[in-house]
């Protein structure tokens, strides 16, 4: 590795188990360069000054501590935590930031870097994080990010140690339980100044999947401690929150031996904006479990119709940073029948309006919860209600549903059923009919702020060159 271009060392603020913690921020060393791939593990894929930012690794160390539940981890999320047995930690964090610092609209978006494949999948900006001037952050906090499953009958070890031991091999997280700690000194140090070129006035936290249930569980007993965040954005997180325990036996053997989760509503007492969104393939368990809550002026939820956890454009994403990094990637992406229907558009729209919310106090906008009923048939004894083309009525509905050309089913891995020929004529007679009908539903998708621009344009481009109906 080459010798860094800058090392900080600067003191460890002792956390008060009482009210808020005081801003702890961590040592840092980088920009990091060398190892034998010779850039960062789920880097920026293509030239990220094609887009005016540049990318920057740091590494971050010290003191972290983990947290104790005090009473019961109820589902209200008015949960009480104390911090304790502080340990030593190592990792890295990984910077998108405009190569102008006149170009930073002020905001930061710190990801949760996501590790349920066995490594590192840092995917949740969309191109409306760079063209509003956010910086994007990614910050390995869990100890699988690190080291990767380890004793996994057919899965090698693919944490950042084994991938790059020249670049990463001295990093180091203790276990899980350190990794909300960690999390908020991420925070504190993109506020901090000491980054050049990126100083946040305001820090937004995002995670999907076991990072939204992570994240879930930082709002509700972790933020009320740090105060480390000014928004959070959980993501696709099923309605539940970790529940701050150990991994069950170390090192990881799998996925099963991830933290417990519980059920969980975000606690009302939040001073900071939380928006959930979640798709067909999570708000069910939301439903059952009792978590889905109303909207008020700090709460926002969003379930998007149709949508599903692992969708096209997520698998598209995953295969791009599998083929960069050299990664097994199991999962095709040209099947015609995975659903496109994705939560990337809406979570790109949903950074806009977080900014506005944390300056303003002016929310986002407001839309209607799936339609779900009774089903004997379905494993959780509910199902949701469809319309007469087979698709979910109620819900966030983006214009690949409102002008549908196939029905959309957001199992966990989201099927798409095109339409008959005989169906796509007698609604949509010609293209153009289907390109207008798309037009306008793009627009009123944007106006309402579900989507952004570019995703109307690729929508309405993607209709005009579409063969529908079937020539």
């Amino acid at each position: 590795m080459k010798p860094f271009a800058l090392v900080w060392l600067l003191p460890i603020v002792m956390a008060s188990t009482r009210g808020h913690q005081p801003p702890v921020i961590p040592t840092i060393e980088g920009p990091i360069t060398g190892g034998t791939h010779e850039h960062p593990f789920s880097a920026w894929v293509g030239d990220i000054s094609d887009i005016s930012y540049v990318e920057e690794e740091y590494f971050i160390s010290g003191h972290a501590f983990r947290y104790n539940v005090t009473g019961n981890l109820t589902i209200d999320g008015k949960w009480t935590l104390v911090p304790i047995d502080p340990a030593n930690y190592k990792t890295r964090i990984l910077i998108r930031r405009p190569a102008k610092e006149a170009d930073f609209n002020g905001d930061a978006i710190l990801e949760w870097i996501n590790v349920s494949a066995g490594y590192d999948l840092m995917i949740s900006d969309g191109p409306g994080v760079y063209e509003a001037g956010f910086a994007f952050a990614g910050v390995s906090v869990q100890v699988v990010g690190i080291v990767g499953y380890q004793n996994v009958t057919g899965m090698a070890p693919l944490g950042l140690t084994e991938w790059d031991p020249a670049r990463y091999g001295s990093l180091n997280v203790p276990d899980d339980r350190y990794s909300y700690d960690i999390y908020t000194q991420a925070a504190n140090l993109l506020k901090s100044g000491l980054i050049p070129g990126l100083k946040a006035k305001n820090v937004i936290g995002t995670g999907e999947s076991q990072s939204g249930i992570r994240l879930n569980a930082y709002a509700n007993g972790v933020q009320p401690i740090s105060n480390a965040f000014d928004a959070l954005i959980p993501v696709i997180s099923f309605g539940q929150a970790s529940d701050f325990s150990r991994l069950i036996g170390a090192p990881y053997t799998g996925t099963t031996d991830l933290a417990p989760a519980v059920p969980t509503r975000i606690r009302t007492d939040l001073k900071i904006p939380v928006h959930q969104i979640n798709t067909e393939s999570e708000a069910l368990y939301v439903y059952v479990q009792g978590c889905r809550q109303p909207d008020t002026a700090l709460y926002r939820y969003w379930e998007n119709t149709g949508a599903a956890h692992a969708n096209l454009l997520v698998l598209q994403k995953t295969a791009a940073v599998a083929t960069q990094d050299q990664l097994p990637n199991q999962i095709p992406t040209n099947s015609p029948t995975i659903d496109p229907v994705s939560w990337l558009p809406p979570l790109d729209a949903a950074y806009q309006h977080a900014s506005r919310w944390i300056r303003t106090g002016i929310p986002p906008p407001t839309f209607p919860l799936m339609e779900i009923g009774p089903s004997a048939s379905m494993p959780l004894g509910v199902d949701y209600i469809r319309d007469s083309l087979n698709n979910t009525k109620g819900g966030a509905r983006q214009p690949e549903i409102t002008v549908p050309i196939a029905a959309y089913n957001g199992t966990f891995i989201g099927v798409r059923t095109s339409f008959t020929d005989e169906t796509l004529k007698s609604l949509y007679p010609t293209n153009k009919d289907y390109v207008i009908k798309m037009k306008v539903a793009s627009s009123v998708a944007v106006k309402e702020g579900l989507i952004l621009g570019y995703q109307a344009s690729n929508l309405v481009n993607g209709a005009i060159h579409a063969n529908v109906p079937p020539s």
